[in-house]
């Protein structure tokens, strides 16, 4: 199974799959149902959506580094 950190990469890439996936359902959803009043919602989940998979990335950086 690789190094101790594969086991942590794999649980934070698929808890960053899911939590995207989510966020993408969410914001087709504010598109087709697009009215002024949803803008700020549509807009957090547009802010939050690249941020898990950034964090699984830099997990996975500072892990191979430490070899």
């Amino acid at each position: 199974m690789g190094n101790a950190a594969t086991g942590f990469f794999v649980m934070f890439s698929l808890i960053a799959g899911v939590v995207g996936a989510a966020l993408a359902i969410s914001g087709v959803n504010h598109i087709r149902s697009w009215t002024t009043d949803r803008l700020p919602a549509a807009a957090t989940a547009d802010t939050l959506d690249p941020h898990p998979p950034c964090h699984g990335f830099l997990l996975r950086d500072t892990s191979s580094s430490s070899m």
